[in-house]
């Protein structure tokens, strides 16, 4: 599920910020901050793109018209490969993580992971091959949900904690930059919204001020993820998060109830 921006910002929160703890040690809400800064100011292409053309065919389709039908056609062969690696890896990631997690709890599911990535990617499918309109729907609805219980979590982590950002290692600028290189990937689907552009009223307007208005919200959002986890955790949880792919904030929830546990792996 990838949110307004299709940059899925609840499983960057739950995985990608601790990749970023794990490369670079330091400064983790700052990388965010800084590489949020740098992704938004290469939105400006995709807005104009939006608000001089309608077209549900996605980034193929401007290349096409733009460079030509040949590579128009590479473009999208080139996302048929990507789509092909992306969906069962992030339904392997969703199924694991949701093993380790309940792992820790003492829970076991009866089948191997593998099985319930194969259901989540077949019922992602299911969902595309409906149409356009149910898929747009869906996608919204749990978006709407999604930044909802992230805005209830970075409230929640903000409460809980302990009031300090804290320094995990000495600080050094290799590190740094090397956080905002992989804090960049959070923000990379940004342009995805220019796909829902077809049969939508007045698309040219509509589409650019939504990849806008949908990309601000959950880059801020993030941001603040960023800054109440590591306000949360402390030095030794964000070690803990970063080194166990992410559960250990689930182990964390655990111990104040167990429906703040169920909450955040749902």
């Amino acid at each position: 599920m990838q949110s307004f921006s299709s940059i899925g910002p609840f499983l960057d929160m739950a995985a990608i910020l601790a990749s970023i703890i794990i490369v670079s040690s330091i400064l983790m809400p700052f990388e965010v901050l800084v590489a949020f800064l740098i992704s938004y100011s290469s939105i400006y292409s995709i807005y104009y793109i939006s608000s001089q053309r309608s077209n549900n065919g996605g980034y193929y389709s401007f290349v096409g018209k733009s460079l030509g039908k040949s590579f128009g056609i590479l473009t999208a062969i080139l996302y048929v490969f990507y789509n092909s690696m992306v969906l069962p890896n992030i339904s392997l990631f969703i199924a694991n993580f949701i093993s380790s997690a309940t792992l820790n709890i003492g829970f076991s599911f009866p089948l191997q992971s593998d099985i319930y990535a194969i259901f989540f990617s077949f019922l992602t499918i299911i969902t595309v091959s409906k149409g356009l309109k149910f898929s747009s729907f869906f996608t919204l609805a749990l978006g709407i949900l999604e930044i909802c219980i992230m805005g209830f979590y970075v409230i929640f982590f903000t409460i809980s904690g302990n009031g300090v950002v804290n320094i995990i290692q000495n600080p050094n600028l290799q590190s740094f930059f090397i956080g905002i290189m992989f804090g960049i990937v959070i923000f990379a689907g940004s342009g995805s919204s220019i796909f829902i552009s077809e049969n939508t009223n007045k698309a040219t307007k509509t589409v650019p001020k939504a990849i806008i208005m949908s990309y601000t919200l959950s880059g801020i959002i993030l941001v603040f993820a960023a800054f109440s986890m590591e306000n949360f955790l402390g030095i030794s949880g964000s070690i803990l998060y970063a080194t166990s792919g992410g559960t250990y904030i689930l182990v964390r929830l655990m111990n104040y109830s167990i429906w703040l546990f169920i909450i955040f792996l749902s």
